[in-house]
């Protein structure tokens, strides 16, 4: 009877969460912005690419809108990033061989990046945009979502991405339930990670999860909209390699280790496994 206690107890949560490679994009947001010397925007851009690759990032990620397209009123663009930063941008990246990525804000910005980008990104604000819904249906490359305000539906081309509007966010925030949903996801899930820790990412990269996306400040910007959510290349770098050092589906430990590390062995008068006294 004992033997109902075999290897699947111990390895469940490895056939239930795919043990897909980590994707870890580094995301500039606004920290490019030099409003001291504007004139040095573009090297900023440059040198947050170049902080990207060398802490380990698979991806470098900027931000393509306008005051109105953002905010749903005009105002300033100061935080815009120009149009003819992104082919600069884009060619920077794959010099340094690393992924350029931009999230568009109107279906207009994701036809002008799309020749640019291998995967889009899609902020949870635009997941109830028709008419950029209709333009992710034809076009042949993936999109990471974000549902921060929408539910995410999952398709073979689409990664939802677990995330939370605060900013910043506390793990209570997100709604963890939602891993269970998207484990089931064909090219995996994701988190939009705007808490300071990394306690959220360890808890669903151990259940899965494959892409995560972080605010950053490598240039030590404090006046940007995104300042408030973003680690320095330091916590970067350690961010990404505690990610990369977690197993999923944990706990990993099979029942003969199990018995080598405590001694375990099976009584057979009581019929179970028990420890040896001390």
């Amino acid at each position: 009877m004992h033997e109902w206690l075999d290897e699947q107890r111990y390895n469940s949560l490895s056939e239930h969460f795919k043990d897909y490679p980590s994707y870890i994009i580094a995301e500039i947001g606004s920290n490019w912005k030099n409003r001291i010397e504007p004139k040095n925007d573009l090297h900023s851009c440059l040198m947050s690419i170049d902080y990207a690759k060398a802490h380990g990032a698979n991806a470098v990620k900027f931000q393509l809108f306008n005051h109105e397209e953002m905010y749903g009123k005009t105002g300033s663009d100061e935080f815009a990033l120009p149009r003819d930063y992104i082919p600069r941008l884009a060619e920077f990246c794959k010099k340094v061989n690393i992924d350029f990525m931009c999230s568009a804000f109107s279906v207009e910005g994701f036809e002008f990046i799309d020749r640019f980008v291998k995967i889009h990104k899609v902020a949870s604000s635009k997941v109830g945009d028709g008419d950029l819904l209709k333009f992710i249906k034809k076009s042949k490359k993936p999109f990471i979502i974000s549902d921060g305000m929408f539910d995410v539906p999952i398709s073979n081309k689409v990664i939802p991405m677990l995330c939370a509007s605060a900013y910043p966010a506390t793990l209570t925030d997100y709604n963890l339930y939602k891993m269970h949903q998207y484990c089931s996801a064909p090219l995996g899930y994701g988190l939009s990670d705007h808490t300071r820790g990394f306690t959220l990412a360890e808890i669903l990269r151990a259940h899965g999860c494959r892409y995560f996306e972080k605010h950053v400040n490598f240039l030590g910007r404090r006046d940007t909209p995104d300042a408030c959510v973003s680690i320095d290349a330091n916590q970067f770098g350690l961010y990404v390699k505690t990610i990369r050092n977690i197993k999923v589906g944990r706990p990993r430990i099979v029942k003969s280790d199990a018995r080598k590390m405590w001694g375990d062995r099976y009584d057979a008068k009581i019929k179970r496994y028990v420890r040896p006294k001390k």
